[in-house]
């Protein structure tokens, strides 16, 4: 990625359930660690459930090899009934986590929700973000597909093609690095990542300025299988990189734990 996130359109694309969100939030955190402020945009899940899943990696990272059972799942530190037959050490892991947590979220501002959220929107907040908190930020989009209609009368691909060059014109106008997540076609489920696998892809591979990024199963021809697996061997594959090299580059992702490895 050539030494890390420029002033361009970057946009990361996954079947469901191999961790584009995870992946979202763990590069959100990893950004804040340099003070950069992080405006996520959450149209598909609510504000605690990102939250609890960054504390969910931390309780992962903070455990020794000993100590691995103690680790919680984001289920395990949102269910308030649990706590009662926590023992000290867990609960002592979950108020660390919990602590290191905070001092990142100083520069963490999410955003949810359900078709109301467009791009005229995410301008606006930004416009606001930097008058008032005087930091260009990073943007991460939590996904293409679910923001509001830009015109109601639009096709679903007019629309995306839409967002797309609206949100390299935010990027291009305010001089940030923007990551839109994208979904894939179902018909690509199972197949070798490509280009063609974006939704609605012709505005994607056309209009992402640095940056597309698709994520499979290293074994992709095994996606039943590999889908049974707590321990996930995932391939991310540069598809398109105009300042810099395309490649492969391979991770163990921990899905109870929303945590990405590289291996």
């Amino acid at each position: 990625m050539g030494d890390g996130l420029y002033e361009e359109l970057y946009t990361l694309g996954t079947i469901s359930s191999l961790g584009k969100t995870a992946s979202a939030m763990q590069i959100a955190d990893n950004i804040t660690y340099t003070g950069t402020d992080v405006l996520i945009f959450a149209l598909e899940m609510p504000k605690s459930d990102l939250v609890a899943r960054s504390i969910s990696r931390l309780t992962y990272k903070n455990c020794s090899i000993n100590s691995m059972s103690l680790r919680k799942t984001v289920r395990g530190i949102l269910n308030g009934k649990k706590y009662k037959n926590y023992s000290a050490e867990e609960k002592h892991l979950i108020e660390e986590s919990i602590r290191q947590y905070k001092e990142l979220a100083d520069n963490i501002y999410i955003y949810e929700g359900i078709g109301d959220i467009g791009v005229n929107y995410i301008r606006k907040t930004l416009t606001n973000h930097i008058r008032f908190i005087k930091k260009r930020p990073v943007i991460i989009v939590d996904y293409l597909q679910l923001l509001a209609p830009y015109n109601e009368r639009y096709t679903d691909k007019q629309n995306v093609d839409k967002a797309v060059l609206e949100l390299k014109r935010i990027s291009r106008d305010y001089k940030i690095p923007i990551i839109a997540i994208s979904s894939f076609n179902r018909a690509a489920y199972g197949e070798k990542v490509s280009m063609e696998a974006f939704k609605e892809s012709g505005a994607i591979e056309y209009s992402s300025d640095v940056l597309v990024v698709g994520m499979q199963f290293k074994k992709q021809e095994n996606t039943d299988e590999e889908r049974k697996k707590e321990e996930r061997e995932i391939e991310i594959k540069v598809l398109k990189n105009r300042n810099g090299m395309l490649g492969e580059s391979y991770f163990r992702y921990y899905c109870k734990f929303n945590y990405f490895e590289e291996v």
